[in-house]
């Protein structure tokens, strides 16, 4: 008995195994950019890793840098106080990361259009401006709920022997985190807003809406002619 081709046999199917080599850590790296207020790079906003502990915060020039990643599938979400006093809330952004590999990704706040979207749907034409903001203690910097923020003008209509004018005015109160919106303002006179609570009123501030985008100013409940705040202002 010959026993040499199944000798063989075996032989040509001993296949040699290769070793699989790791998976190189991989980058994040991008930039975050202001679309709402100064339309710049926006620093100081924190891009987080969803359902992990890494954050990165973004330099003077928006950018931001996770690195030691490995290769996957990332949710990034980014918080910056300009969002928090606008009461806006960012859908997260995903992006892959292959073995060894940079990957870029742009982040950026709501445009002025994309945020009255937002705010004010009832005005789709976007006709009107709209304030927004936190209402904030004068002296310990703590949002204020129920300060009821109101903004005044006057509206003028000119007949061919006479000048009527008549008071218009908005108000909304803080919600429980300060946060307060009002829609529906003018654009093209200059608004008088106004804070108050049941027992004490805020300085007065003058808005004046032509020209910009969004501001940040609202008044505090305080001291008696305390100024100043946590808010933002969009004009169409």
């Amino acid at each position: 008995m010959r026993f040499i081709l199944l000798g063989g046999l075996g032989l040509v199917l001993a296949a040699p195994v290769r070793a699989q080599s790791p998976a190189l850590p991989g980058v994040l790296r991008g930039i975050v950019y202001d679309s709402l207020i100064t339309r710049a790079p926006l620093e100081g906003a924190e891009v987080w890793i969803e359902s992990t502990n890494r954050m990165a915060r973004s330099d003077a020039g928006g950018r931001f840098t996770l690195d030691a990643l490995s290769p996957g599938h990332y949710v990034l979400t980014f918080y910056h106080p300009i969002l928090d006093s606008a009461g806006i809330s960012l859908p997260p952004v995903t992006a892959d990361v292959g073995s060894g590999e940079t990957t870029n990704v742009a982040l950026a706040t709501p445009s002025p259009t994309q945020a009255h979207h937002l705010l004010c749907p009832q005005d789709p034409l976007r006709r009107t401006g709209a304030i927004l903001g936190v209402v904030r203690n004068a002296v310990d910097g703590q949002p204020l709920p129920g300060v009821i923020i109101t903004a005044n003008w006057t509206t003028y209509d000119i007949a061919e022997r006479s000048v009527r004018s008549a008071p218009r005015s908005v108000e909304s109160p803080s919600d429980a985190s300060g946060h307060v919106l009002l829609c529906g303002l003018p654009t093209d006179v200059a608004l008088v807003v106004r804070g108050r609570t049941e027992r004490e009123s805020a300085g007065m501030v003058v808005v004046d809406l032509a020209g910009r985008a969004f501001a940040r100013r609202l008044p505090r409940p305080g001291r008696d002619g305390d100024r100043g705040g946590d808010g933002s202002q969009r004009s169409s």
